[in-house]
C-alpha cells in the first residue's frame, strides 16, 4: 500500500511539473541574436567537459564558462515558437524502483497543449495560453478552468526551465560547456542545489533553443531525469489540437514555413 501511495503521489507531482515546464516553454522570452557556432562535437561528452574557443565563419563562437553561460543563454538562444515533441520524465528511487510519465506537447502562438499519460494509464489533457488553463481527463467531457499564473507562481522555483538556469547564483554553477546530448549540440550547465549533495544538470539545444534534458543527482545517485530530444517545427496543422471536448476552438494553427 505504501508503495502504491508513493507511486500515485509521484505521478501527480509529475503531472504538475510537466504542465508548468511547458507553460514556461510556451512563453517566447528571447529575441533573435547572432548565432552561436559550436565546436565540433565528436562522440558523447561526459558532464564536466567544457567547450573551447575555435575558428569558424558564419557565427560567433563563444566559450561557455560559469561567468558567461547565463549571458549566452539569455542573449543568443531563440526558442521555436511553434513545435510539437514528446517528453519522458523518470524518477529513480532506492532498491531499483522507478517511475515514468510521458507527455506529448504542442506549442503554437503562445498556446500550449500537454497530453500527459500517467503511470496509472490515465491521460490528462491540458491547454493553456499562459493566462488560463483548461484541463480534463481521458474521455471525460468535464473541463476544469483556472488561472495558469497561479500554478506557475507556486512551482516556478523548482522546475527545470530557462528561468532556473538564469536565476542560479553564479557561485553555484559548478560546470559548463558545449556537449552532445541525444545527438543534439547543447549548452550544458551544472549547478549545486540548495540541498547539500544535490546537483542540477541542464542541456539546452542550440538549434531549437529548447531544454532537451535535465537531471537531478543526490549524493552521486540519479533521482530525476527529463528527456525530450525529438522536435517537429513548425507545429503540424492538425484539427483539434487546441479544441475543448465541447467543441470550443481556443486556437487555430496557421500555415507557416519550416523554422528548422
Amino acid at each position: 500500500m505504501e508503495r502504491r501511495n508513493r507511486a500515485i503521489i509521484a505521478a501527480l507531482i509529475c503531472a504538475i511539473l510537466v504542465l508548468s515546464i511547458f507553460y514556461s516553454f510556451g512563453i517566447n522570452l528571447f529575441t533573435q541574436t547572432p548565432q552561436v557556432e559550436l565546436p565540433s562535437l565528436e562522440g558523447e561528452e561526459s558532464p564536466g567537459q567544457s567547450g573551447e574557443d575555435g575558428e569558424g565563419s558564419g557565427g560567433v563562437q563563444v566559450a561557455v564558462t560559469p561567468q558567461t553561460v547565463q549571458s549566452i543563454i539569455e542573449r543568443t538562444l531563440r526558442r521555436y515558437n511553434s513545435y510539437s515533441r514528446g517528453m519522458l520524465i523518470e524518477y529513480f528511487w532506492g532498491d531499483g524502483e522507478t517511475g515514468a510519465v510521458t507527455a506529448q506537447v504542442a506549442v503554437d502562438g503562445g498556446w500550449t497543449r500537454v497530453d500527459l499519460t500517467m503511470a496509472s494509464g490515465v491521460i490528462e489533457h491540458t491547454i493553456t495560453d499562459g493566462e488560463t488553463y483548461y484541463r480534463w481527463y481521458g474521455e471525460d467531457d468535464t473541463v476544469e478552468e483556472g488561472s495558469a499564473r497561479l500554478i506557475s507562481a507556486d512551482l516556478a522555483q523548482r522546475l527545470p526551465t530557462y528561468e532556473d538556469v538564469l536565476e542560479v547564483p553564479e557561485e553555484s554553477i559548478t560546470d559548463t560547456g558545449y556537449q552532445e546530448r541525444g545527438g543534439l549540440a547543447c549548452i550544458y550547465v551544472e549547478a549545486a542545489g540548495e540541498q547539500e549533495g544535490r546537483l542540477l544538470r541542464y542541456w539546452i539545444s542550440v538549434e531549437s533553443g529548447l531544454l532537451v534534458s535535465a537531471e537531478t543527482v543526490e549524493n552521486d545517485t540519479l533521482v530525476y531525469r527529463m528527456t525530450a530530444y525529438q522536435v517537429v517545427s513548425p507545429l503540424p496543422e492538425e484539427a483539434g489540437q487546441f479544441t475543448l471536448p465541447d467543441g470550443r476552438v481556443l486556437h487555430t494553427v496557421e500555415p507557416q514555413g519550416q523554422e528548422q
